[in-house]
């Protein structure tokens, strides 16, 4: 079963039970920055608080690409930075998986999705 932070907390106030553990990655991580008091423990994987400015220019090209020519030149690039070159090796069946989500978001939606994770900082929640 998936669930999200905010499914989680909605549990917890139907339930009362908790605390809880949340599994985040990237900008999932909402429950723990807006409920931290009802957070146990928190695994973040691939992730960071806030995109420094030099990452500008690298989405700014993705962006770029994305919005002129789609998505599909960017699939290889992408499996390359999340895999390791001996694991797409033996797994061809998992980056055609991959590859085929990547390849079928919609240039629009990664551009903007690439535009929030450009502009990522998160260092200051209240």
């Amino acid at each position: 079963m998936k669930i999200n932070a905010n499914g989680i907390m909605i549990n917890y106030e139907i339930t009362g039970s908790g605390p809880w553990l949340t599994l985040s990655h990237s900008l999932c991580c909402d429950g723990s920055m807006w409920a931290p008091q009802r957070l146990d423990r928190l695994v973040l994987a691939d992730t960071t608080s806030r995109m420094p400015p030099e990452a500008q220019p690298l989405w700014a090209e993705r962006i770029r690409i994305a919005t002129e020519e789609g998505v599909a030149p960017l699939v290889q690039p992408t499996l390359e930075r999340w895999f390791t070159a001996s694991y797409r090796t033996a797994h061809p069946e998992v980056m055609a998986q991959i590859g085929g989500l990547i390849r079928g978001t919609p240039p629009a939606g990664y551009a903007g999705c690439a535009h929030a994770i450009s502009r990522l900082d998160v260092t200051k929640v209240n």
